[in-house]
């Protein structure tokens, strides 16, 4: 799959998991029972348009990026966090 985003960011592979008219968020790999996941603001009027992200069936690795996306987009990481939540169990 791919898709062009913000400044040329591609996916070379990866699936589409959920998208809304602003944001798409791509599964790319699965490691020791974490899901990769990219998020990518499709608009590009955002200062922060791309996140990677790891998700264990239950919650996100804690990290920076996380801590930026809650700041920055909270409401973009409820909606990810309700849509993983609910079809994306562990």
């Amino acid at each position: 799959m791919r898709h062009c985003a913000y400044k040329g960011n591609l996916i070379e592979s990866g699936e589409v998991i959920c998208e809304n008219g602003e944001w798409i968020a791509y599964q790319t790999k699965e490691v020791q029972g974490w899901k990769t996941i990219k998020l990518v603001c499709k608009s590009g009027k955002h200062a922060k348009a791309n996140f990677w992200l790891a998700w264990n069936g239950e919650r996100f690795a804690k990290g920076k990026v996380l801590l930026i996306l809650i700041e920055h987009h909270k409401p973009i990481h409820d909606w990810l966090l309700m849509y993983l939540t609910e079809n994306f169990d562990g």
